[in-house]
């Protein structure tokens, strides 16, 4: 029975390799599956949030920040050079 036991042996060792590199696979799929999952519920509930209050009230409208002003409109927020008088 030795004999057989230390043929199998080899074979018990790579099958214990492939179980484990089985499960790490399964474990970096699920998470992949779990990461992609929150990217898409994230991106509907912001794509869902807006449709509530098309026009946004006068005061989330612009946002002065130092030199720059940023202009907030559906779909975008670009940052342009404030305006000055050069008088």
């Amino acid at each position: 029975m030795s004999m057989l036991s230390a043929l199998l042996r080899p074979v018990f060792a790579a099958l214990k390799v492939l179980l484990i590199g089985a499960i790490a696979l399964g474990a970096l799929a699920f998470g992949t599956m779990v990461a992609f999952a929150i990217f898409i519920g994230v991106s509907l509930a912001r794509l869902l949030r807006g449709r509530d209050d098309p026009a946004p009230g006068p005061a989330s409208e612009r946002v002065f920040d130092a030199e720059y002003e940023v202009v907030r409109r559906p779909g975008s927020g670009v940052l342009t050079p404030t305006r000055r008088d050069h008088n």
